[in-house]
């Protein structure tokens, strides 16, 4: 089933984000050549969607808000590009549209402007919904400043020019919550990675309803973040050359985050020429278009027009959806950084491994986690982080711990960690402990980082994460190619940049073994290494974690949406380069490690003999199992 309007859903957890769209985002004034950036905004907002978060306030400076129910994006000072569906009526009045808009409640700075002609596609087809796209006219030109300006239009459509596939481009709109639920009072943002045609076209999801000329696809195949009915006109951008490109508009998709059903864009570069044909047909003088800027701005004057106004209507859906931090190496090994990027939202504040739901993610591009929602993370006092297992032991990567560490010979102050940490410079809920024993798995390779795991035991208790099922022979319970999982930590912000005093946190997805291992990217240097390491990131860069990272979780929300310890932050090639995604240690390989020092301790501890004073005690410990996801 179609459904009209288009975008995103779900406010979750009460969380504080930062907004998804980078502050230095600009496009250049079309008229005067001056270019705008975002004001540098501080201020904390609430919200959520479907995997997405509140928007920054102005930051999607060319979004406007149709009173009808859609989104629109300012493309030149006369003219608003926005879905064909959209345009159902020949009145005008019913387009009206506000800019400079962000909490509709408030309406401060709102501009509302009726346009005086509607131009949608001549080709547009209400059934497929195939050249699903409509520009609103305006006689009197907007008024651009800081709050409102053009966003880029791409080059014209060309098989070798387009978004490749996991591109984390973004959507915005004031669209319902949920399906069938609440619209959206303050402007929400989601990140959302491009699904190559093939995929989206197959037999399991749209089968055969998408055109490739006309159509996009961008999305979570596993459902739960999505853009909703409302939304539907509203812009789908991709960040090129630090600057918003507008890729897609958003169309349809059936219902709200379902499952194989990601949303369905209209490919704006497919409609170049014809954008510029009717703006230049209604221009007095010659009309320079803002353009991606790899590509000279256009240009034009006036010409013919091919369009005409049409009436019908038509019902669509509409969806779209959203990024943690890790540590790498410049060469092989040592520490991961923290980079930014895409963004996916954050885990759920009470989220516990036996119960609860799990919410969204994000980070890279440097997006602060929800306060004390990873409860099983530490952070250790020299750059590297760690997780809780069970009561008593923490893991982190074996490049973290001594080198020459077994037992309890070690300078126990510098290994320090503190748990109960969100913001460094705010401890009040904190608690800092110095490990009793240090445990580096004993083939740990400093050359190539293999074994690059190691225990803390402490005897404290605390919240712990969930560790996976022993990985057997075959592999085939490893975590699937693909699948979204989540980091964090307090890492560098970009490569050789400074590091953060709030916890971060990313969304990647796994990437396959052959794939990490292929000429693109460390082209055979995990040969042989399959069991012990795993990548996760984004092979076009841009989206990572950095130095400050290492030993950090990589988990993955499995079964009865439990947090699943599936990597340990370990290493890689810079931060968030192309072809240098996260590497991660496979936690899976480790857990009879894992289980079997555990129990040593255990046995060690039952035989220890306290003697006080004048009392002597036996104290006996138990082995403590952990919970597996």
């Amino acid at each position: 089933m179609k459904r009209a309007g288009f975008f995103l859903g779900l406010l979750a957890n009460v969380a504080v984000f930062a907004g998804l769209i980078d502050n230095q985002l600009f496009c250049y004034d079309p008229i005067e050549g001056t270019s705008f950036r975002k004001e540098e905004i501080n201020t904390d907002i609430v919200g959520g969607i479907v995997g997405g978060t509140v928007a920054d306030p102005f930051s999607w400076k060319w979004i406007v808000k149709i009173d009808l129910g859609c989104g629109g994006s300012i493309i030149h000072p006369n003219w608003v590009l926005t879905a064909g569906h959209c345009c159902f009526s020949t009145s005008t009045r019913y387009l009206k549209y506000r800019y400079n808009a962000f909490d509709l409640a408030k309406g401060e700075h709102e501009v509302v402007v009726i346009p005086d002609e509607i131009v949608r596609h001549p080709q547009y087809d209400g059934s497929t919904l195939k050249n699903d796209v409509c520009l609103l006219y305006t006689k009197t030109a907007m008024i651009f400043s800081e709050k409102a300006s053009p966003v880029c239009l791409p080059s014209s459509y060309s098989p070798d020019r387009i978004p490749a596939t996991g591109t984390p481009c973004f959507v915005a709109g004031w669209g319902r919550l949920s399906e069938g639920g609440d619209v959206a009072q303050i402007l929400m943002e989601l990140m959302i990675p491009v699904i190559s045609h093939e995929t989206c076209n197959s037999k399991n999801i749209y089968d055969g309803q998408i055109y490739k000329r006309e159509m996009m696809c961008a999305g979570f195949l596993e459902g739960g973040k999505d853009a909703c009915q409302g939304d539907s006109g509203g812009p789908m951008i991709c960040i090129e050359n630090n600057q918003p490109v507008l890729r897609g508009v958003v169309s349809w998709g059936i219902g709200c985050a379902r499952e194989n059903s990601p949303g369905v864009y209209a490919r704006v570069s497919s409609y170049r020429q014809w954008i510029i044909s009717e703006i230049s047909a209604r221009a007095e003088s010659p009309v320079t278009i803002p353009n991606h800027s790899t590509e000279a701005a256009t240009t034009t004057t006036s010409t013919t027009t091919t369009s005409t106004t049409t009436t019908t209507s038509t019902t669509t859906t509409t969806k779209s959806t959203t990024k943690p931090t890790t540590t790498k190496s410049t060469t092989k090994a040592p520490p991961l950084t923290t980079t930014t990027s895409s963004s996916i939202s954050p885990l759920a504040e009470d989220l516990l491994c036996s119960s609860h739901n799990f919410n969204k993610n994000r980070i890279v591009g440097g997006y602060d986690a929800q306060r004390y929602s990873w409860k099983w993370i530490v952070k250790m006092k020299y750059g590297c982080a760690g997780s809780i297992l069970n009561e008593n032991w923490v893991l982190t990567a074996a490049h973290c711990c001594p080198s020459t560490a077994h037992g309890a010979q070690f300078n126990r102050d510098a290994y320090a960690f503190t748990y109960n940490i969100h913001d460094l410079n705010k401890p009040e809920l904190s608690t800092t402990r110095v490990p009793d024993y240090i445990i580096r798995h004993p083939e740990f390779d400093d050359q190539i980082m293999l074994n690059d795991v190691c225990l803390l035991y402490v005897k404290d208790r605390a919240k712990h994460v969930c560790l996976p099922s022993p990985l057997n022979a075959l592999l085939s319970n490893a975590v699937a190619d693909n699948k979204r999982c989540y980091v964090a930590g307090w890492g560098r912000i970009t490569e050789g940049g400074s590091t953060s005093t709030v916890l971060q946190e990313l969304s990647v997805p796994i990437i396959s073994h052959n794939t990490c291992n292929g000429i693109n990217a460390y082209d055979g240097f995990l040969n042989g290494v399959k069991r012990e390491m795993l990548c996760a990131g984004y092979m076009q860069g841009g989206a990572d974690t950095c130095q400050g990272d290492s030993g950090g979780p990589l988990l993955c929300i499995e079964g009865n949406n439990q947090p699943v310890l599936r990597g340990v932050v370990s290493w890689g090639n810079g931060c968030a380069r192309p072809g240098a995604p996260g590497v991660y240690a496979r936690v899976s390989n480790y857990i009879d490690w894992i289980s079997s020092e555990v129990d040593k301790k255990a046995v060690e501890d039952s035989t220890t003999t306290t003697t006080a004073t004048t009392t002597t005690t036996t104290t006996t410990s138990t082995t403590t199992k952990f919970a597996q996801g």
